[in-house]
């Protein structure tokens, strides 16, 4: 699943919310979640714990064709 990335780490700029928080708050790992913003797409799971942890629906962070 494609994310905007820009998307991201805009919310993580207004919530103050570092990338280590968010993979902590999304339940994966600081790595998984820096491999993810640089590829720009993960699995719909991982989509969903990131709005999740964002506290957002997914259409806000995904990346639509």
């Amino acid at each position: 699943m494609k994310l905007n990335v820009l998307a991201i780490k805009k919310l993580l700029a207004e919530k103050r919310m570092t990338i280590t928080a968010l993979a902590q708050a999304a339940g994966i790992s600081k790595s998984l979640m820096c491999l993810i913003l640089r590829r720009g797409s993960c699995s719909i799971k991982n989509c969903g714990l990131i709005a999740d942890a964002l506290n957002v629906e997914i259409e806000e962070i995904w990346k639509g064709d």
